[in-house]
């Protein structure tokens, strides 16, 4: 379950790091200089996100840094594609790359606890699944954006990130349980 979870991050990521540029200049209508600002402003958002990673998850801990993070920065992305606006949609974006920076390292972190394989294979083993994803995401992306658009994908995009920090979450506390 942990790696589908990766194999669907890592198959959206291509939306942001491959398509979101020609959904700005494209279907927003951006001047073309500024195709790569999402790109920008989802990294600054995840750079910053990942360099406070530890102190993040000491004071918050697992569910909100991977889950709750993640939900509520999907949704602000979603409202904010909404509003069509540019520097609406840059402030979501930057809340998002913020939000969902550690879902990674989370899940990673949560599988691990719950194996009884060693930390290299369990990691290696979630990795491949979870690249797997960059197999048939930017395939499907782009199908999409052919038969509906590509603001339709930037819009799954944050249905298929929220839904990845809600399945999280079942496990987290599915985990606890067991553990109590």
């Amino acid at each position: 379950i942990y790696g589908f979870l990766l194999m669907m991050n890592f198959a959206t990521l291509g939306i942001i790091i491959d398509w979101s540029p020609v959904w700005l200049t494209k279907d927003l209508g951006a001047p073309l200089f500024l195709g790569g600002l999402i790109i920008i402003f989802f990294n600054g958002g995840e750079i910053f996100a990942r360099v406070a990673a530890s102190k993040l998850i000491t004071k918050f801990g697992d569910i909100v840094v991977g889950s709750y993070f993640s939900m509520i920065s999907c949704t602000i992305l979603f409202i904010s594609i909404l509003t069509t606006n540019l520097y609406v949609i840059l402030f979501g974006i930057i809340i998002f790359g913020f939000g969902t920076a550690n879902f990674v390292a989370v899940v990673l972190r949560q599988a691990i606890s719950e194996t009884k394989e060693s930390v290299s294979l369990t990691v290696s083993n979630l990795l491949t699944l979870g690249f797997a994803g960059f197999i048939f995401g930017p395939a499907i992306v782009g199908y999409l954006a052919e038969i509906i658009s590509l603001t339709f994908n930037m819009y799954l995009l944050s249905v298929i990130w929220a839904f990845n920090g809600l399945a999280l979450l079942y496990l987290i506390n599915k985990n606890k349980l067991k553990e109590n």
